[in-house]
């Protein structure tokens, strides 16, 4: 009689989904479980179940890492201004930016539509309850995303006219975006319907390195600026 082995490959078992139920040390409430789940969705692609104590998500182990730190990175108490380091995840980063000067959540909800308007980055979630985005994309936009969180997110608009120029993915290399502390005339493609808060204006000013001239610059935009 002849025995035959079945040989499991790794690899198979590798691909078969984890399940892990993660308590909360701070989220005391379902609506704040909620928010955390669906921000563990949105970004990791993943399945997650919440409960007012903890978040039980389903997944790779990859996916089951990701939700892991994001969540130690959000259930804790509002630390302020700041940004973590990097999480490498899919191909991409995972990072998240904190929020101390939205005053309401609509505030921080438009701030979060104005950096994804910019930047074009697919894949970001807010979590009002701590005040923090989080942001999955390629460093270079990540990078983007920072300074248009750093222009907004501060007592008072900066003075005058700010600017920035890629490279990032959603940006071509011509392109420039601008703040100033006044609405500026908007050109044919503007990136969000209304005003990020303390009425801080932001426009793509230059969208390729020809078809600046069909559109509306500010009044008196730096040199820096024409380009």
């Amino acid at each position: 009689m002849k025995l035959t082995l079945i040989l499991i490959i790794p690899a198979l078992l590798a691909a078969q989904d984890i399940q892990k139920t993660i308590t909360f040390e701070h989220a005391k409430t379902f609506e704040q479980a909620k928010d955390l789940a669906a921000a563990l969705t949105a970004i990791g692609q993943l399945k997650a179940e919440a409960t007012e104590i903890s978040v039980t998500v389903t997944g790779s182990q990859a996916q089951i890492d990701f939700a892991a730190w994001t969540v130690t990175q959000f259930d804790r108490p509002g630390s302020g201004h700041g940004a973590t380091t990097d999480f490498p995840f899919s191909g991409d980063k995972v990072r998240i930016l904190r929020v101390a000067y939205a005053p309401t959540k609509q505030a921080f909800q438009e701030m979060a539509t104005a950096i994804r308007s910019v930047t074009q980055i697919p894949y970001v979630a807010a979590y009002y309850s701590t005040g923090g985005f989080l942001f999955r994309a390629q460093p270079a936009d990540l990078d983007a995303a920072e300074w248009i969180w750093n222009q907004l997110d501060r007592p008072t608009p900066p003075p005058g006219f700010q600017s920035y120029k890629g490279p990032a993915a959603g940006l071509d290399r011509a392109d420039t975006f601008v703040v100033s502390p006044s609405p500026v005339p908007a050109p044919s493609r503007s990136f969000m319907n209304s005003p990020p808060p303390h009425a801080a204006s932001w426009r793509r000013v230059c969208s390729s390195p020809t078809a600046h001239s069909k559109q509306s610059l500010p009044a008196s935009p730096p040199p820096a600026l024409r380009c």
